[in-house]
């Protein structure tokens, strides 16, 4: 069986935000395909020189769009 995976699922993988079952078949995966590794290993170097900062909407923004979605 051969298993191919796009970046964007192997970045769900660094951010574990992937299912159960995809975890487990990354991870399978990353035993036997060095490529696979070295790009998971690119992913998780550039992951830590993003900011750490979380950012959130002013509460009057909020309280304004769940004003307008009540229309």
């Amino acid at each position: 069986m051969v298993d191919t995976f796009t970046s964007f699922q192997l970045l769900r993988f660094v951010y574990q935000e992937c299912s159960v079952t995809e975890n487990q078949i990354l991870e399978e995966c990353l035993v036997n395909d060095f490529e696979l590794q070295e790009e998971q290993r690119l992913l998780k170097e550039a992951k830590q020189f993003l900011p750490k900062a979380m950012f959130n909407a002013h509460p009057s923004s909020l309280q304004n769009i769940l004003e307008y979605s009540r229309f």
